[in-house]
Formats: structure tokens, sequence, C-alpha cells
């Protein structure tokens, strides 16, 4: 997703618009839930949001790239539970690798116990939270018909500010998507007035 391969195509699948992305709404927020508020590190918002979709069954699960240990592998919350206890790691995807590969050297906390992720039909339902370049790679994927893409019934991306210090990657300092502008529902990476969260909806799912 570094390149502009394929951008002008979705920026018009997503109704993309200058100068930073389509806005259909836009606020601040924090969970109402005060243990919520208390277990997660960035107001609950984003985590509430996530449970709300899930105890909804619009979701059957969510996906989130973090790190394992040396290895950056994405994890899988499967249930309510699971997304309360990776809370942190959902507010703060990293980059790196997508790809989910079976580490059975994981500890107990990464480990998490494999269920179902399958609707009525038969095809699973996973949310995704990701950084901008994630979430234009899906979005790249679904545009050509790739597997898995097919599966993520909404992508939310979080913002990034990972081309603007040394910590970002060499493709970093050539993005100019620090704000989710092709996601579904864009959200802060930083606290406003202290305790809550912006987010972003940009489009209509």
């Amino acid at each position: 997703s570094a390149n502009e391969l394929l951008n002008e195509k979705i920026r018009g699948m997503v109704s993309w618009e200058e100068p930073s992305g389509r806005v259909m709404s836009a606020g601040i927020y924090k969970a109402s839930d005060s243990e919520l508020q208390k277990k997660d590190i960035k107001s609950g918002a984003l985590t509430a949001l996530l449970l709300h979709m899930m105890d909804a069954g619009f979701i059957d699960g969510v996906i989130v790239p973090c790190e394992h240990t040396q290895k950056k592998s994405p994890v899988i919350a499967y249930n309510s539970e699971d997304i309360l206890n990776l809370s942190d790691r959902i507010n703060n995807p990293t980059l790196g690798s997508m790809l989910y590969g079976f580490q059975p050297n994981l500890s107990d906390e990464h480990a998490l116990e494999k269920k179902s992720t399958t609707s009525s039909n038969g095809s699973k339902r996973l949310g995704f939270v990701g950084k901008p370049c994630q979430v234009l790679s899906l979005r790249k994927m679904e545009y050509l018909g790739l597997m898995p893409s097919e599966h993520f019934s909404i992508k939310i991306g979080v913002f990034c500010s990972e081309g603007s210090n040394s910590r970002g990657m060499n493709a970093c300092r050539n993005c100019t998507d620090y704000y989710a502008e092709y996601a579904d529902i864009s959200v802060s990476d930083y606290s406003i007035r202290g305790e809550m969260l912006a987010m972003v909806s940009r489009t209509s799912l």
C-alpha cells in the first residue's frame, strides 16, 4: 500500500473526499461503563464499540496486528473477554505483517482458545482494527476480490504518526494518510480533553 497503485479506484469505492477523506459524522467519545473506563488505557471508547458490535451479532471476532515476543503477528479476539484482555493492543495496533501463523510457544496470555467465527450463512465476519496503511491494503484486496478480504465486516483505522518519527519504516516516509481515510471508522491514537477519543464515521456502514 506504499505505492499509488489502485488508489484512485479505492477513493471511488469509499466515496473519498478532499482534504482527508469522507466525514459523515465526527465526535469525541468515552465508554459509558465506568469500570470499562478504568480497565481500558484510552477511555474505553473503541473497546466499547467493538463489544457492542459483537453483542449485536455484527461481528464474530476482531483481528488486530500486534507483537508476540520478537515476532509481529496479529491476534484474534473471539469473544467479549478476549476483547477486554486485548484492549491495550487493540488501541495500539502495530505495523507489521497481517499474516497469521500458528506459534505453539505463545504464552497463555496470547494463546486464545479458538472459537467459531462463522455466521449463520457459513461466512466469517471479522472486524479489523489497524493502521491506515493496513486498512488501505485491505481495501485493495477487497477491490481485487482477494482472500480473505470478504471476511472483514468492518474496517476501523487508528490514526498514525509513524511517518513523522524515527520509529517508522522506510515506506512510512512516503505515506500521506495519517487519519485512516479509507476506513469505515477512524479513531484517534491520542486522548482528547484528557479522557476521550475522536471518532470519525466515513462510510454508511
